[in-house]
């Protein structure tokens, strides 16, 4: 089958259309086609792992809020940790054995204060 148009063959035009279209799709000059994913009945897609923490103590979880809430910028953020230790200092007086929380405390200034920078002094002529 010859690909000149002029010919009767019907086939020769709809393989010029399709190799037309194919060149069209290749150089990207149709309009981008929308493609929605979605994740097993229809939920969104799970992009990373979300952490398991069932798997953390009652210290480490109010130690893991304390540092998020510091990342983040929280004033006091500290608070709970602070009120969880005095807490545990009153219920278990006498106990030798330091909670994680209370190592973690003791290793708080005692102000929750954000540093300023430290100044330079320059003398400019």
């Amino acid at each position: 089958m010859a690909l000149d148009p002029k010919r009767s063959d019907p086939r020769v035009a709809d393989t010029l259309i399709r190799i037309s279209e194919r060149l069209a799709k290749l150089h990207g000059l149709d309009a981008p086609q929308r493609i929605e994913a979605a994740g097993p009945d229809g939920r969104p897609i799970k992009t990373e792992e979300q952490p398991d923490l069932s798997k953390l103590t009652l210290d480490e979880l109010l130690i893991l809020e304390a540092l998020n809430n510091k990342a983040h910028g929280i004033p006091n953020w500290d608070e709970h940790v602070r009120s969880h230790e005095k807490s545990e200092r009153m219920y278990h007086h006498g106990n030798e054995q330091l909670a994680l929380v209370g190592q973690f405390v003791r290793g708080l200034p005692t102000e929750t204060t954000v540093a300023a920078p430290p100044t330079t002094s320059q003398t400019h002529y």
